[in-house]
C-alpha cells in the first residue's frame, strides 16, 4: 500500500498541510480514499483503535466495527473474556492449568 509523507525537512510544504489540514500535534494521519477524498483527519486514532481491520477506513467499515464491539460488549461471558483461539485454559491460584470446557 503506498503511503506518502512529508519529510521534515520540507518545512514549507508542512506548514501549508498545518494549515490545510488544521494539525494540531504529531503524529498527525490523513486517511484519503483512491480518488483522493479526505476519509478522515483522525487517521491515528482509527489506527490505534481499529488497527488494519479498519481498513479501508471508511465511515461504513469504522461504524461496522464499532457495531461489532457494541455487539461483543453485549454478550460478553467469562468464556469470551479469558479464552481464545490460542488457549483454551486459564490458570487456577495455585499455578495450574485448568481447561475450559466447550
Amino acid at each position: 500500500m503506498p503511503w506518502f509523507a512529508i519529510p521534515f525537512s520540507d518545512s514549507d510544504i508542512r506548514d501549508r498541510l498545518n494549515e490545510l489540514f488544521d494539525v494540531g500535534g504529531i503524529p498527525y494521519l490523513v486517511i484519503f480514499d483512491v480518488n483522493g477524498k479526505v476519509l478522515t483527519s483522525e487517521g491515528v486514532q482509527v489506527v490505534r483503535d481499529y488497527g488494519s481491520n479498519g481498513y479501508p477506513f471508511t465511515d461504513e467499515r469504522i461504524e461496522k466495527l464499532k457495531e461489532e464491539e457494541e455487539a461483543a460488549k453485549q454478550n460478553q461471558t467469562l468464556r469470551s473474556l479469558l479464552v481464545t483461539s490460542s488457549r483454551d485454559f486459564v490458570i487456577s491460584k495455585d499455578g495450574n492449568k485448568v481447561i475450559t470446557s466447550h
